[in-house]
Parts: structure tokens; C-alpha cells; sequence
């Protein structure tokens, strides 16, 4: 299953939404102890920026919140855990 997928329940939908809030909080656990708690937070770095997505049919308007939101937050989750994996200060030698 996928976000960006348009042919899912909203049980399913809700259900993803949940995967996705559960990765976020586990990856933000790990990074503040096992990297530091500077990496976390800037993991968890988000712009203001929202975005809406084209979603037809009929679907409870907070699952097409929470769905755009996801995929809004999984960009950004992302686009920061790739300038995090490049930045060699966060990991000191051992």
C-alpha cells in the first residue's frame, strides 16, 4: 500500500497514516540516542509549507487531510535524514 495510491479505503488510508506517525516517532527515538539530539530535531525539521494533492472520490475530510500532511511530512522527514546521512560532524570516529 501507498499514500499516493487513490484506490484505497479510508481504513486503509488511516491505516498508512498510523505507519507513517509510528516511523516518524521511532526514527526520532533512534537519532536521539544513538546520533544526538541535534540530529532529531533536525529530522523532525519541517518548512511551513503545506501541500494538497489530487485525491477524487469520496473520502472523510480528515483522512484527506491527515493523507496530505503524510505525504508533505514524509518529503521533508526524508529530504532531512539525507542531509543528516551527509553531514560527517554528526558522526565522530570511534
Amino acid at each position: 500500500m501507498s499514500l499516493l495510491r487513490q484506490d484505497l479505503t479510508d481504513e486503509q488510508y488511516a491505516e498508512l497514516i498510523s505507519a507513517t506517525e509510528a516511523w516518524a516517532n521511532k526514527t526520532y527515538g533512534w537519532l536521539e540516542k544513538d546520533v544526538s539530539p541535534y540530529a532529531a530535531e533536525r529530522f523532525n525539521f519541517r518548512n511551513s509549507l503545506s501541500m494538497s494533492y489530487n485525491f477524487p472520490g469520496n473520502h472523510k475530510p480528515e483522512i484527506v487531510t491527515g493523507r496530505d500532511n503524510c505525504i508533505t511530512a514524509l518529503a521533508g522527514w526524508l529530504q532531512n535524514l539525507d542531509m543528516l546521512m551527509r553531514e560527517p560532524s554528526l558522526y565522530p570516529q570511534k
